[in-house]
């Protein structure tokens, strides 16, 4: 049986996960989570890429897929797990899925780039991907290379398919709703477009907003956008598709690497602090625990589980129970 963590701790759900000092690579720390289990992405030098599943119940940890690549976004439904992948060197990627469970095999769903007739690889199928989102059909994901590309995959598999390609897109993160998928573009200095799922028209939502081009999750809820940059002195936004307005929620934030929301409740992870923001009243409640760096959450309707230390091999998980 576990022990009740003091008011100002967290309680450790699983420790020395290894990170290796790969900071660098977009989807370190990727977290989500379902009723039963968080699902968390590391990557060792040693040993490749790994993607944990602890169970909430128990805190067991097991190595639900390993010897990965790079994982630029993991994503879930009521069956499966699907992620992105890439090889850091040659870019070769790879859409793909498992039962949550851990049973039964890995499932590619698409992968690598063919060669031409000619020789050359102009022609790929899936190349550094980035931004996984899904729907109740398809996978949907960016590319930079090709003039940038929005693509999508039916979630059991099949052709791979241009939404849209040749606007120059640099995508960070995106999500989708019934009709659109809406991206981060690290050009403009920072732009939020939506996608028609259909057609492919593009309407800028907003741009020019950002002085860098680093961007973190990009979550949808009750009609809105939330988002923020990924600099030492970060912004944490709201985009209203209602009325077009766009809000500053938050200032001063080192390097807030997640954002995600609930009925009442905006949750931010920065390097100095997890913020909790009421979104009708504004008031602030910090959430972190003593000697933790928060680098990734995600939160379901009681806890926020929080990735600490991805730079070196004692990182953790831990969660702390929030009101």
């Amino acid at each position: 049986m576990n022990e009740e963590p003091e008011a100002n701790e967290c309680e450790v759900l699983s420790s020395n996960l290894s990170f290796d000092d790969n900071v660098n690579i977009q989807g370190l720390g990727a977290i989500v989570n379902d009723a039963s289990n968080v699902f968390l992405y590391t990557f060792s030098s040693t040993s490749g890429g790994v993607i944990h599943a602890v169970n909430k119940s128990n805190n067991q940890t097991i190595d639900l897929i390993t010897s990965l690549g790079a994982v630029n976004g993991i994503a879930l439904d009521g069956t499966h797990i699907y992620w992105l992948e890439y090889d850091v060197d040659s870019g070769e990627g790879k859409v793909s899925r498992i039962l949550k469970d851990g049973t039964g095999n890995v499932e590619i769903l698409a992968e690598g780039f063919p060669s031409m007739p000619d020789g050359t690889q102009s022609a790929y199928n899936v190349f550094f991907p980035n931004g996984l989102a899904l729907d109740d059909n398809f996978l949907y994901w960016g590319e930079e290379v090709g003039g940038g590309a929005i693509r999508k995959i039916a979630k059991t598999g099949g052709a791979v398919e241009d939404i849209d390609r040749g606007a120059g897109f640099k995508i960070m993160s995106m999500t989708v709703d019934d009709n659109n998928i809406y991206i981060i573009d690290a050009n403009e200095n920072g732009k939020i477009t939506s996608i028609n799922k259909d057609n492919g028209v593009q309407t800028v939502l907003t741009n020019g907003f950002a002085s860098s081009q680093a961007f973190s999750n990009l979550e949808l809820d009750d009609n809105k956008l939330y988002w923020t940059e990924i600099t030492n002195n970060g912004n944490a936004y709201s985009f209203d598709l209602s009325d077009n307005s766009l809000i500053i929620i938050k200032t001063g934030l080192t390097t807030p690497r997640s954002i995600f929301t609930n009925t009442l409740n905006i949750f931010i992870a920065a390097g100095n602090g997890i913020f909790q923001i009421n979104k009708t009243t504004g008031a602030e409640t910090d959430l972190v625990c003593s000697n933790l760096v928060p680098f990734t959450i995600t939160i379901d309707d009681r806890f926020v589980y929080i990735v600490d230390n991805p730079t070196g091999t004692n990182g953790q998980l831990l969660k702390k129970e929030y009101q």
